[in-house]
C-alpha cells in the first residue's frame, strides 16, 4: 500500500494538485523526503518556501508560470499576457521604463524599420519613431533644417501613433494608426504632400486628404500611399511619369494613379513606382531607361503598365533603378538595372521582363532599398546581392566590389526585417535590436564607428527592450 500511495501522490503533484495528505503519516516516515520523485520534491519545496501550499494545492492563488496553481482547471487566468507590463507576451517578460504592453508587445519594442538614401528610422510598437543619419530636417527632431548628421537614434517630435515609416532621399513619411500619413524634411517638389509646396520642415506635417492608407512607399523625391480600397495616390516630383497620373507634373498634394483600383502592395524606386494588383500581377510606371518598368522596353511610362515575367506576386520592393517581387512559393524575381549584380542572376545585364534570382532559398521578406543592392530573409537568415563598394551587401568585410548572386549576411544571430538605403543596410535583430552595416559617412548606420561598417553593428540610442 505504501508504494501505491506514493505513486498516487506523485501523479497528483505532477498534475498541479494533490489530495489531502496526512501530515503525521509523512512525518512518520511513510514517504520520507528523500523518496520523493525529483519533480514532486521541487513542487513541494517551492510551495513550502512561499507558504502557498494550502488546501492540498500547490498555491492558494494563481502565479504566472504556465501552471494551474490554484487547481481551478485554468492556467494563468489572472494574467493578461496581451496587456500586463510585468508579463508582456509571456510570463516574466517585463516592459522596461514603465512602458505599456499591448498585443503582447512592449511599447518600446521595434515593430519595423525604414531607410532613406542616407538615413534610417525605426517605428516602435507604442507608435513612436526614432531616426538617425543625414538630417536636413529628415530626422524629424524639430531642430530646423539642421544639416549636421546624427549617428545615434532619437525620437521624431510629436509622433506617437505611427505604424510604418519610409524614407526618401531627404524626407521621411510615416503612416499613422488611423490611416493618415505625415511627412517631414525637404519639400522642394511637394514630396511632403501638404499642399504647401517647397516649404521644408523638420516637424511632421499631415499629407492632404489621406485618411485610409494601409501602406506607404517613398522614392527619391516622391511618395505614394496604398488606400484601403485598392486605389493608389502619389505626390511630389512628377518627372518621368513616376506619379502615374498620365503626365509629368509635380504634385504638392496626393493625386490618384490612373486606372489603378485593385492594388494590394506598393513600392517606389528613385524614379519609378510599382504595385501588385489583386491576383498577383505587377504594374509599374515612371522612368524605364534600365527596364525597371519590366515591359520589355526602355520607354517612359506615365501610367501603370504590366510587368512581364511576374504572376502570383505577394510582395514588392524597388531599388534605385530595379525592382524585385516575391512569389507565393518564396521565389524572388527582379528586373531593371543589373550592372552591379542587383538582380541576383549571376550576371550583370539589365532585364526587361522579370528574371528569377539565383541560388536563393525560398524567401519570406525582400528589400531593394534606394541603391543598387537587394536583400531577402529566408527563415531568420538574410542574404544580399549587388553593389558592395561600401560593404553594404554581406557585412563580411570582404572587399568585393559586387555580388552577383545572393550572399549570406554575416550576422551574429537571427534577422527579422530589412531596410536598405543608398549604400547601407539595416535589419531588425533578435532581442529588439536594430543593426546596420555599410556606408556610415552621415551616421546612417546609427553608430559612431568610422565608415564603412564591415559587419552589422547595433544602432545606438534606441530605448532598451
Amino acid at each position: 500500500m505504501r508504494g501505491i500511495r506514493a505513486v498516487l501522490l506523485s501523479s497528483l503533484l505532477l498534475s498541479g494538485c494533490s489530495a489531502p495528505v496526512d501530515e503525521g503519516e509523512l512525518d512518520s516516515g511513510l514517504m520520507p523526503r528523500d523518496s520523493r520523485a525529483p519533480g514532486d520534491s521541487a513542487a513541494l519545496d517551492d510551495a513550502e518556501a512561499d507558504g502557498s501550499a494550502t488546501d492540498g494545492c500547490i498555491a492558494s492563488s494563481e502565479r504566472c508560470n504556465g501552471r494551474d496553481d490554484d487547481c481551478d482547471g485554468i492556467v494563468d487566468e489572472d494574467f493578461d499576457l496581451r496587456t500586463d507590463a510585468s508579463h508582456c507576451g509571456g510570463c516574466g517578460h517585463v516592459c522596461t521604463g514603465d512602458t505599456a504592453c499591448s498585443d503582447g508587445r512592449c511599447a518600446n519594442e521595434v515593430d519595423g524599420i525604414g531607410a532613406g538614401h542616407d538615413h534610417s528610422c525605426a517605428v516602435l510598437h507604442g507608435g513612436s519613431v526614432y531616426c538617425w543619419g543625414a538630417d536636413d530636417g529628415r530626422l524629424g527632431r524639430d531642430n530646423g533644417l539642421d544639416a549636421a548628421p546624427k549617428s545615434a537614434a532619437a525620437p521624431v517630435a510629436a509622433l506617437t501613433d505611427a505604424v510604418e515609416v519610409a524614407g526618401g532621399r531627404a524626407f521621411t513619411c510615416a503612416r499613422r494608426r488611423g490611416g493618415q500619413v505625415t511627412c517631414w524634411g525637404r519639400d522642394d517638389f511637394g514630396q511632403l504632400g501638404n499642399g504647401g509646396g517647397a516649404e521644408s520642415t523638420s516637424a511632421p506635417s499631415a499629407v492632404m486628404g489621406i485618411t485610409d492608407a494601409v501602406k506607404i512607399a517613398t522614392g527619391s523625391m516622391h511618395a505614394c500611399a496604398l488606400l484601403a480600397g485598392g486605389a493608389v495616390k502619389c505626390w511630389g516630383l512628377g518627372q518621368d511619369g513616376r506619379l502615374g497620373t498620365g503626365d509629368v507634373e509635380n504634385r504638392a498634394a496626393p493625386a490618384a494613379v490612373a486606372g489603378l483600383t485593385d492594388a494590394v502592395d506598393l513600392a517606389a524606386g528613385e524614379r519609378h513606382t510599382c504595385a501588385i494588383r489583386l491576383g498577383g500581377a505587377v504594374v509599374c510606371w515612371g522612368a524605364n531607361g534600365s527596364g525597371q518598368v519590366g515591359d520589355g522596353t526602355v520607354i517612359e511610362r506615365q501610367t501603370p503598365t504590366l510587368t512581364g515575367g511576374v504572376m502570383g506576386a505577394v510582395e514588392l520592393d524597388a531599388g534605385s533603378e530595379h525592382t524585385c517581387a516575391r512569389m507565393a512559393d518564396g521565389e524572388v524575381r527582379c528586373w531593371g538595372r543589373g550592372t552591379e549584380g542587383q538582380l541576383g542572376m549571376g550576371t550583370t545585364p539589365d532585364a526587361g521582363p522579370a528574371m528569377p534570382t539565383s541560388e536563393l532559398p525560398p524567401a519570406d521578406i525582400i528589400s531593394a532599398g534606394h541603391g543598387n543592392h537587394s536583400c531577402a530573409i529566408s527563415g531568420d537568415t538574410a542574404y544580399c546581392w549587388g553593389d558592395n563598394t561600401t560593404l553594404q551587401v554581406d557585412g563580411s568585410g570582404a572587399s568585393v566590389m559586387r555580388r552577383t548572386v545572393p550572399t549570406l549576411v554575416a550576422a551574429d544571430g537571427p534577422l527579422l526585417d530589412l531596410a536598405l538605403g543608398g549604400t547601407h543596410s539595416c535589419a531588425v535583430a533578435n532581442g529588439n535590436r536594430v543593426v546596420c552595416w555599410g556606408a556610415n559617412d552621415d551616421g546612417q548606420c546609427g553608430n559612431p564607428v568610422s565608415p564603412p561598417l564591415s559587419a552589422p553593428l547595433d544602432v545606438m540610442g534606441l530605448p532598451a527592450p
